[in-house]
């Protein structure tokens, strides 16, 4: 299912069953039924498809793509949370260091542990 909607709509304006490249020339044939100039559409935010991505540019090419941002940082995630397992291989001290790399530098300190870690372990701040 794809569900298209306007910035100005409070709910989807067009609904097709489909998630391909296809449903996108199916949006451009309903525009165009209504009257609608396909050129008037000027963003597409979606989520990372290759067959969106394809037929936005065949059928809305002077649209610009936005990518969703949750599902960015979600991949973004995933790839760093790979790259840390692999490397704690190797690197043991990278061990249960997971939450520390999803966190923002700025809210970092050193650890102010006496007995309970070891010195230079950095800890999200409260």
């Amino acid at each position: 299912m794809s569900a298209f909607v306007t910035l100005e709509s409070k709910g989807a304006f067009f609904v097709t069953e489909g998630k391909g490249k296809d449903v996108l020339q199916v949006f451009k044939s309903f525009l165009e039924g209504h009257g609608d100039s396909p050129d008037q559409v000027s963003d597409f935010t979606i989520d990372i498809s290759s067959a969106f991505i394809a037929g936005i540019e065949e059928h809305f090419p002077e649209a610009r793509i936005t990518f969703d941002k949750l599902l960015v940082c979600k991949l973004m995630n995933e790839a760093l949370d790979e790259v840390r397992r692999m490397e704690q291989i190797e690197n043991r001290g990278l061990k249960k260091t997971r939450f520390i790399w999803l966190r923002n530098p700025e809210n970092l300190t050193n650890c102010v542990c006496q007995d309970s870690c070891r010195p230079g372990v950095l800890h999200a701040s409260s």
